[in-house]
């Protein structure tokens, strides 16, 4: 865990010396469900799958907060924790959880823009490095769609709450899906310019 946190301050200083227009920092919450293949769970069917509690902290960069522009590019990495319950249909149940590290990149286009507000929905990508209790190390990717509000609280600070849904398969055969809920607090490093 010492070893990602360190990596989150290094891709935060580094982040810092860009001329992105928000720097900012947020947490997720999440929950989802999913299937295991037959031979992972050692059975005749598949295993089925909870995720009971889904939770990150991360920090992120949007290069367009405000509403002035209709695209804008935002990106987070942050670590967290899942608690996940599973059935293999036996009445075999166990529970789990993991730590990983968590990088995602979205392309938002703002569909509604006012003064101080702009609603905007766009693709996702995740990347995940999860390490269970069991010290097993897993590999996740995913493919999604959020859908975001940004507000100006004022021209150099802003709060942003994101929903969203993604598609993951990670490298030991499961795929799940996961709904998720965000919430941040943005640093703007220059003014928002009203539209003309």
């Amino acid at each position: 865990m010492s070893k990602r946190l360190s990596l989150m301050a290094l891709l935060f200083t580094l982040l810092l010396q860009l001329s992105a227009v928000g720097v900012g920092m947020g947490a997720e919450y999440g929950f989802g469900w999913g299937d295991e293949t037959k031979d992972r769970v050692g059975q005749d069917e598949p295993g089925q799958f909870t995720m009971n509690k889904h939770r990150i902290v991360f920090m992120m960069v949007d290069t367009h907060v405000g509403p002035e522009t209709i695209f804008a590019y935002r990106m987070k990495f942050g670590v967290g924790k899942t608690d996940y319950s599973r059935d293999v249909n036996f009445d075999d149940r166990f529970a789990s959880s993991s730590d990983f590290f968590h990088f995602n990149q979205t392309l938002g286009f703002a569909f509604l823009r006012r003064e101080k507000f702009k609603l905007w929905a766009g693709p996702s990508l995740t990347l995940e490095s999860h390490n269970y209790k069991d010290d097993d190390d897993v590999g996740l990717y995913g493919v999604g769609v959020s859908l975001g509000s940004n507000v100006m609280i004022t021209p150099n600070f802003a709060i942003s709450l994101e929903l969203g849904y993604d598609y993951e398969y990670n490298f030991e055969d499961t795929m799940d899906s996961m709904i998720r809920l965000s919430l941040y607090t943005i640093f703007v490093s220059s003014e928002t310019k009203e539209e003309k």
